[in-house]
């Protein structure tokens, strides 16, 4: 039990430092011009809504192929283009439809991340996240042999790591990977917070082991996820 308690005060250290990271890239991100949409890790422009002035005249599904003639690969491309721009600054952007053709989008204004967004997408989720990982080392600290708690430190840092990278999964990209795992596995955490609390269920006094099992969709939901949404 103490091994276990052991292995969650290092999940959580590990959320802790991963959304510290993500605070860094959130600001650095903030200081490069905004393109008007969100994309996708292969620079598919997603379904967020875009905000008024801020309409580059791309669409949902479209994908970013470059930006005044320099060709883009992927996320980290385009913000090393980015970078030497400023607000302000007109391009000219390509993009290839969903049915494969291609475009160019001509005198595209770049501008700042809206303030909206900003909180929204960084600011909200953030705290939410810090206020689930303090929660989570404080039950960790205060029940620290008892199963329950150990269960419910773990399910804090996935829903921490759930809102703390969720600026990154619109903008870098960097921990797509890290949040896509924490969200598939909390319908499993949850499930093994339930078979020991309020009270431990009888059949795991004879075969403690089974409590484990309840990870197994969580982990194959993961994997697939990491070849289906990040695609």
């Amino acid at each position: 039990m103490v091994l276990r308690a052991w292995a969650v005060a290092a999940a959580l250290i590990v959320t802790a430092l991963l959304l510290v990271v993500a605070a860094f890239l959130a600001r650095r991100t903030m200081q490069v011009p905004f393109l008007g949409r969100f994309t996708e890790p292969t620079l598919i422009i997603n379904d967020v809504p875009t905000w008024a002035d801020h309409d580059p005249g791309l669409h949902s599904l479209d994908q970013l192929i470059a930006l005044d003639d320099q060709p883009l690969e992927d996320t980290t491309a385009l913000m090393r283009v980015l970078v030497q721009y400023k607000a302000g600054d007109v391009v000219t952007l390509k993009a290839r439809g969903e049915d494969g053709t291609l475009r160019e989008v001509q005198q595209v204004s770049l501008g700042a991340l809206p303030g909206k967004a900003w909180i929204g997408f960084f600011v909200i989720p953030a705290i939410l996240g810090l206020i689930y990982l303090g929660l989570g080392i404080w039950v960790l600290v205060a029940r620290w042999h008892e199963s329950a708690g150990q269960v419910f430190a773990l399910l804090c840092a996935v829903l921490a790591l759930g809102l703390g990278l969720w600026f990154d999964v619109y903008t870098t990209h960097w921990f797509s990977g890290v949040w896509i795992a924490a969200l598939s596995l909390v319908g499993s955490v949850f499930a093994h917070l339930a078979l020991v609390f309020p009270q431990r269920v009888r059949f795991l006094n004879r075969t403690p082991a089974l409590r484990y099992l309840v990870y197994v969709p969580g982990v194959v939901i993961a994997i697939v996820n990491q070849f289906t949404i990040l695609d």
